[in-house]
């Protein structure tokens, strides 16, 4: 329970800071949970281990929060490319009738383009 609190509570701290910062408010975090829990000063080696399982998790944890940011921000600009794409072709469904009555295809599809790279 106290290192599910230390975990919540230093990744809400570290959200929009550098690493550096991560870990030393992690640190913080279990000495300030360890002594508020009235617990006796732990040795270094016994420290050392529970920050170190601690610091595995929350590792993992922000590998996959790092690769799901990615992912997102990924799906975002070809969501927008498959858009700009999918409305090009509704245009060129709708255009290619006109075509019959004069109007050049090929300036259809340069004016479109042109239309993509301004938005």
């Amino acid at each position: 329970m106290c290192l599910l609190a230390i975990c919540g509570s230093s990744l809400e701290k570290c959200l929009f800071r550098s690493y550096a910062q991560f870990l030393i408010g992690l640190l913080e975090c279990c000495m300030s949970c360890l002594y508020i829990m009235e617990f006796n000063p732990l040795s270094f080696t016994s420290f050392a281990n529970i920050f170190s399982h601690s610091i595995g998790c929350l590792f993992i944890l922000f590998m996959v929060s790092f690769a799901l940011q990615k992912i997102l921000s990924l799906i975002r600009s070809h969501l927008f490319i498959f858009t700009a794409l999918d409305g090009m072709v509704i245009l060129t469904k709708l255009i290619l009738p006109m075509q019959e009555h004069g109007i050049s295809f090929h300036l259809f599809v340069c004016s479109s383009i042109s239309f993509i790279g301004i938005l």
